[in-house]
């Protein structure tokens, strides 16, 4: 993985939370205050938000290991 696709990479991973976070509470806000969004695409938003969320979890957290197990091979600190 070279530099600017890392970089890439951590922009990504730090800002699809805070955007999904943002649009779930923007649409519980509008649940909660009008009645501009059914209860059913809340949830199944709601629900879409926690998988999508889940995923890029997993994969940022599989893909940082990937990079520090190179690093550390690169140092010489693992054979």
């Amino acid at each position: 993985m070279s530099a600017e696709n890392l970089a890439a990479f951590k922009k990504l991973a730090i800002r699809l939370p805070i955007a999904l976070l943002l649009a779930w509470g923007s649409v519980t806000l509008a649940l909660i205050w009008t009645d501009l969004v059914p209860q059913e695409f809340y949830w199944r938003f709601s629900v879409t938000c926690a998988v999508v969320g889940g995923v890029s979890l997993i994969v940022t957290l599989i893909v940082r290991e990937y990079i520090t197990e190179n690093d550390l091979r690169k140092e010489g600190y693992i054979e």
